[in-house]
């Protein structure tokens, strides 16, 4: 079957894609349908569906390594991906030698990246844990501060560019983080946020290294999940995701200071038929099936905002 389906999308590529998105579109409706019909139970599921689940749906080591010299975290593939959205601030953004703050910076390679092209870089995150992790980053003369942004220690209109990768979706008040980067960037500079999963995506949870099934954060309760963790001698888990829904982040985003340039939601279709099995206990969590289902599904946001001038009284 997955033979034939490669050659008839090599053979008919554009006949292939929209049965592919009819068969989407179907899945979605009926799954909207079923959600709107179900009665919400708030019955988690157990210990044994967890270890029964995590089976199926093995987790993510090579993505979550126990160290940070192989797979996602190994130097050249951090390397690879720090120089992939320097580039990528580079090609998008009207910059030439102007003044750019990255937010949630972790280990600062980005920064680095950024500094070969003369660009003045600050970085900040709320812990400095990883700020001396590659020396390549030291060398490079970056300038890394551990700083809250929910409350940034920098002027007014001081950036011409702020920028976030994988961050924002972790801001514990993201209204207020949005409020201090507009405050920080320079009329007519310009704002980049890149971020997911989103919590109540598929991998929402962030703990693919330890849990590999989809929405584990709705299937199981928290305790279901330390507990299955600490038996099983896996690495501990964290919450890290402050919870926001897609429509509050697209709120949000309608900010009048700002005009937004660009706007771009992913989407994960993947795991409906998990969505469509449990649906009572993913229906508990909201009154409205239709949003529901739009925030389980998409995964991840970029967004780029140039923020006003104020208009001369």
């Amino acid at each position: 079957m997955h033979a034939a389906k490669r050659i008839a999308q090599k053979l008919a590529p554009n006949t292939f894609a929209a049965l592919h998105n009819l068969k989407v579109r179907h899945r979605l409706s009926s799954t909207s349908r079923l959600l709107r019909s179900v009665i919400p139970a708030d019955d988690r599921l157990g210990l044994t569906e967890l270890k029964m689940l995590n089976t199926a749906y093995p987790p993510k080591e090579d993505e979550y390594p126990e160290t940070r010299d192989s797979g996602y975290y190994h130097p050249r593939t951090v390397a690879a991906r720090a120089a992939e959205r320097a580039a990528q601030i580079i090609d998008r953004m009207p910059l030439k030698r102007g003044e750019v703050l990255e937010v949630g910076c972790g280990d600062g390679t980005v920064g680095a990246a950024l500094q070969s092209h003369q660009i003045g870089y600050t970085g900040i995150d709320l812990s400095d844990t990883e700020f001396n992790l590659y020396a390549t980053v030291t060398e490079a003369g970056v300038r890394l501060i551990k700083m809250n942004v929910h409350n940034m220690d920098f002027e007014d209109e001081k950036f011409d560019l702020v920028f976030s990768y994988d961050s924002f979706e972790h801001f514990e008040e993201p209204s207020k983080a949005f409020e201090e980067i507009i405050r920080v960037t320079k009329p007519d500079g310009h704002i980049l946020l890149s971020f997911g999963p989103l919590f109540m995506s598929p991998w929402g949870l962030h703990v693919g290294y330890s849990i590999g099934v989809p929405y584990c954060q709705f299937l199981f309760n928290q305790e279901t999940l330390m507990s299955y963790v600490d038996n099983e001698k896996l690495r501990p888990i964290g919450y890290y995701c402050n919870g926001w829904r897609v429509s509050q982040y697209r709120s949000l985003f309608t900010d009048q200071r700002v005009h937004c340039l660009s706007y771009n939601e992913s989407k994960d279709f993947s795991h409906i038929p998990l969505i469509k099995k449990y649906a009572p206990i993913f229906r508990n969590h909201t009154d409205n099936a239709k949003d529901l289902l739009e925030d389980l599904i998409t995964d991840h946001i970029t967004a780029v905002f140039k923020r006003k001038r104020q208009s001369s009284s």
